[in-house]
């Protein structure tokens, strides 16, 4: 199913659903106008969402502006690459790694903040009792990752909390090879 949950907090709940055709052709029924996620659902566990295309605009982890216009030729493709990121924490911050918390967002997040913080673009884990951790389903493209003691308080949906975050996170880029 394909639908779009509204950005703004003063509308609530998504609108329904639709489903593509045998064709994979979908068409959506009116939405006010307004910002919205655009949220895919996946055909079956072997398959992601890779872009979602409207106007030759990847829109997946960010929104649609709807409104006065019908939106047409929306592309949306799938992938069945499965992009992971894994590694270790280590340094003196952290007494014991067992607990310690990861998280990956994209490297260019003040786009992704003012593009309504999509939650499915960030990453949160908490490492193995050897202070490994690793992410499932990435989007390929560069990333930042940044770890957290036990008691630190990770907000992936805060601006401020994400630019703090940005300043002392390292950049690595997810994709083929």
């Amino acid at each position: 199913p394909i639908h779009l949950d509204p950005v703004d907090l003063s509308r609530e709940g998504a609108l329904a659903a639709v489903r593509p055709d045998e064709s994979g052709l979908f068409t959506t029924a009116s939405y006010p106008p307004g910002r919205y996620r655009v949220f895919v659902g996946i055909p079956n566990a072997r398959w992601r969402v890779k872009s979602v295309q409207l106007d030759g605009v990847d829109v997946h982890n960010s929104f649609v502006n709807v409104g006065g216009r019908d939106i047409r030729d929306a592309v949306v493709t799938f992938t069945d690459v499965e992009y992971r990121a894994s590694g270790s924490v280590q340094g003196d911050r952290f007494e014991d790694v067992r607990h310690a918390r990861v998280l990956a967002f994209p490297a260019d997040f003040e786009t992704w903040i003012s593009q309504g913080m999509n939650p499915h673009a960030a990453h949160t884990t908490n490492c193995n009792s050897q202070g490994t951790y690793s992410f499932r389903n990435m989007r390929a493209g560069d990333s930042l990752l940044v770890a957290f003691s036990a008691g630190d308080r990770v907000d992936i949906e805060d601006p401020d909390f994400i630019r703090e975050a940005a300043r002392r996170a390292i950049r690595f880029r997810v994709g083929p090879g």
